[in-house]
This record gives structure tokens, sequence and C-alpha cells, in this order.
């Protein structure tokens, strides 16, 4: 069994203060009816959210603009982040896969097999200590569960904090979480059977009761979802979802998992720069080439795209769907497009056809 560890709430500030001498450390605050990151300060009460908040935790490593030119000469004190939710963990391996070019292995000594990688992320990603936390509570649009991805952190952290009674459970993944919380250890004790009991059973009485709502959704079965969409190119239903997209591009940036970016050239008084910056792929030039051609000509090409590049590409080329379960899309998107419904619906239409 793993050692497992305890301290009380009351020692939870002292706890980010120790950790804020040598991170920056980003913690959720209370942001238009939700969470949002902040950067941490001992003027702040911090705050132990429920559930995974609005901002996806790739913000912390790819900054939405930033200039090329000055980016390794950067000197930036490493980044923490706190209660990171196992959907952005998992959303994380995505990134990884991307900008790394194969999951990370930080800390081996080979690191020379590594392919295509964007060395500014890969010195963020490894620099960035993760202290991750138990869902205790879900929001409507969560359903993490409907594509294999369970309420707490199993792995991808350093540092993970379970709440129970007034207090934590803290397990240590790394060496990295190991070297950050070594001398805040005085104020913890080792966690009893009693205790680890209960954030057993909190689990299980959370992921009880996620299963119970998300099965009044009737979802499409996990093991089904990338054979669906593959399945559902030709479906004329793609016409029927784009109806209400607007093309803004929320779904895309609120994404945790999405990671398209452009370069962009800006004039400045001194001298060019330029900038790496966020893209969408609901935007209507997304795909559009110099010779003028677009093979994502339409907002129903747009869409399905989005559903092909997470449930098809992903799976095929990463073995894993590009889709966490934050439910943030929902949320954020102006047409009320509902990624559950969509998925729900296409299986449907393959369940018929197959009859």
């Amino acid at each position: 069994m793993e050692q497992l560890f305890y301290f009380d709430a009351r020692f939870l500030k002292d706890f980010l203060s120790f950790i804020a001498k040598f991170y920056s450390l980003f913690v959720p605050i209370a942001k238009e009816d939700d969470y949002s990151y902040c950067l941490f300060k001992d003027s702040l009460e911090p705050l132990y959210n429920k559930y995974r908040f609005l901002e996806p935790a790739k913000t912390l490593i790819i900054p939405d603009k930033e200039a090329i030119d000055s980016l390794e000469l950067s000197k930036e004190k490493p980044k923490a982040i706190f209660t990171a939710k196992n959907c952005d963990l998992n959303a994380l391996e995505v990134q990884d896969f991307i900008f790394l070019g194969r999951p990370p292995k930080f800390g081996c000594q080979d690191e020379a097999a590594t392919l295509l990688e964007d060395s500014v992320y890969r010195e963020r990603r490894k620099n960035l200590l993760i202290i991750s936390g138990d869902c205790n509570a879900y929001k409507e649009v969560c359903w993490c569960l409907g594509v294999g991805i369970k309420p707490y952190p199993e792995s991808g952290f350093d540092i993970n904090l379970s709440p129970i009674d007034a207090g934590f459970i803290v397990e240590i993944a790394t060496q990295k979480g190991e070297d950050a919380i070594n001398r805040f250890k005085n104020r913890m004790v080792l966690a009893n059977a009693s205790q680890i009991a209960k954030r057993n059973q909190s689990r299980q009485d959370l992921i009880f009761s996620m299963e119970q709502s998300l099965a009044m959704l009737h979802p499409c079965p996990v093991d089904k979802l990338s054979q669906t969409v593959k399945n559902s190119y030709d479906s004329n239903s793609w016409n029927e979802f784009m109806l209400t997209c607007v093309e803004c591009g929320g779904c895309n940036f609120i994404c945790d998992t999405c990671h398209c970016f452009l370069l962009a050239d800006e004039k400045q008084p001194s001298a060019n720069k330029r900038f790496k910056l966020w893209d969408a792929c609901l935007f209507a030039n997304f795909a559009k080439v110099a010779g003028g051609a677009n093979p994502l000509d339409t907002r129903t090409k747009r869409l399905r795209n989005r559903y092909l590049k997470k449930f098809d590409f992903f799976p095929d080329n990463m073995g894993k769907i590009a889709c966490c379960g934050c439910g943030r899309c929902i949320e954020v998107c102006p047409g009320k497009i509902d990624i559950r419904k969509i998925l729900k619906q296409l299986y449907q239409e393959l369940i018929s056809e197959n009859k």
C-alpha cells in the first residue's frame, strides 16, 4: 500500500505559502459564479474548490499569446497548480503528445529519443508542480465517467489532496512532489486506516452519484465513442448540429485538450515581433490555404472535424480519446451545443441503421 499522510485544514494556507516560496503558485478563486486561476498571495484566502474550474489547466503552460523570439531567453519561476482535477491531468497527456512528440518521462536520463517537441513547452511542463485534488462534487455538465475518466486522480500528479473531515489525505507520487513537500512534513502525520477508508468511500459515493446522473442522459457507451464518430461521417445530423453554432471558437479556447495555434507578426516601435496565438477549428478561415482553397469551408465540416479529431484522430494516433469530459465546452457555448447529446444522437442513429 502507498504511504499516505494527513494534515489538518488549518494548515492549508501555511502549506500554500510554503509552496509559493519556490513556485509561482496558481490557486482557484471565485469568479463569475465559477472558479478561475489566480497567483497565490498570503493576503488571499485559499479556496479548495469542489469541482473543476472554468479556466483550463493548459493556460499555465501554453499562454494564449506569446512572443516567439523571447521564449528561449525568458527565465521563468517554475509554476505550480493547486487542486488540478483528473480531467485536467488527462488533458495534459494530450498536450504532451502534441508538444513533446511522446508521453513525458521527466527525470529519465535518455531523452534523446524525443521526437518533434516544443522546447519551451517541455521546460514548463518539466518544471510544473501539479498538486491535484479529488472532486467531492460535480456540475451538471461534468461527464468524465462518460469518457472513462474517474473524478479523482490516479496518475499524472506530483501531490494529491483528498478532502476528508477537517483535513486532507496527502499522496506523494513523484520525487518532485517529495522534494516540494519534504520540509512541510512536520505538519503531517501518517494517515490511519479509518481516514483512508473514508477517502475511498467518499470516492465511491461520488462515482455512484455521477453514474446515476449520467445514466439519465442515456449517453453513448465509452467503448463505442470512437467508432460512433468514425461511422457517422456522412450523417445528415451534422447539418442539424451546426445550426446554432456562431463560430465564436469558445469551445476551442476553453477546451483543455485543444492545441491548435497560428503564427502572427506584429509591428512594434523597435522591431517586428512574431507571436504564437491560439487558433480555433470553428473559425471560417482555419483550414484556408494561400491559394484560397478551404477543405473546411462550411460550419458543418468544421464542427464535424472537431469531433473527428477528438474521437478518430487521437484514438488512432495516440490510443486515447482527446476529450476529458470536463463539460467546459457545454457551459461556454452560446448556441447550447452539448457534446453529450451529439454523441448520443449519432450512436442512436447507428443502432437504428444496424437493426
